[in-house]
């Protein structure tokens, strides 16, 4: 058991919210990504609190970056919202709650785009936002298509 809560306290977080795959453990928290053409991926991160929620998806977003092979992206639209979940508990019951969720969709960019993006749109370098992994990135789904940058 001490081993079971040794490997808990390492484990990535965002906040007060785990930092998983959106169907790791079934709590409703985490992150997923759906791709919608060579460069544009939506980012979906529910979380605790919004802050986390918003954080979480910007993080996800540059690892996505990575992962495909560019440098850094910009956010083209985003939207914020409550998700009602609802949860059974053995001794109270049913229980629901308001889940905050963040959605980005993401244009992907090499380091030569950067300059390319118009005035007034933030470009997110992802090397800079991505966590260290020490050079090591999470495995990519097999339904990935990496676009060459």
């Amino acid at each position: 058991m001490a081993a079971a809560l040794a490997g808990c306290a390492h484990a990535p977080r965002v906040g007060q919210t785990p930092y998983q795959p959106s169907n790791q453990n079934g709590n409703g928290f985490g992150y997923s990504e759906l791709q919608l053409n060579e460069r544009i991926i939506q980012v979906t991160f529910a979380a605790a609190t919004s802050t986390d929620a918003r954080t979480g998806a910007l993080r996800r977003a540059a690892e996505v970056a990575l992962l495909w092979g560019a440098d850094g992206f910009i956010v083209t639209s985003g939207e914020e919202y409550l998700d009602p979940v609802v949860r059974s508990r053995f001794v109270v019951g049913r229980v629901k709650r308001d889940l905050p969720v963040t959605v980005l969709t993401i244009s992907l960019l090499s380091e030569s785009e950067f300059s390319t993006v118009p005035r007034g749109t933030t470009v997110y370098d992802a090397r800079l936002l991505a966590p260290d992994h020490g050079g090591r990135w999470p495995a990519r789904p097999a339904a990935y298509a990496p676009a060459g940058y």
